[in-house]
């Protein structure tokens, strides 16, 4: 929600905060395929991983 207009981050906000669950990622970035490695997303104002981040959280 980070690229949102307030207006807009408030409604998308208010919207999740009625929800339950978590949200299983299963067509891992570069792969043409889903592999079924689940992975879960990070949080719903999510921000891109840098590279030594993006290695650490593979292992």
């Amino acid at each position: 929600m980070l690229d949102l207009p307030p207006d807009k981050a408030k409604e998308v906000a208010d919207l999740v905060a009625t929800t339950d669950g978590i949200i299983f990622h299963l067509w891992p970035h570069g792969e043409s395929l889903p592999t079924g490695k689940v992975s879960i997303a990070q949080s719903v104002g999510h921000r891109d991983l840098k590279a030594k981040e993006y290695k650490e959280y593979k292992k």
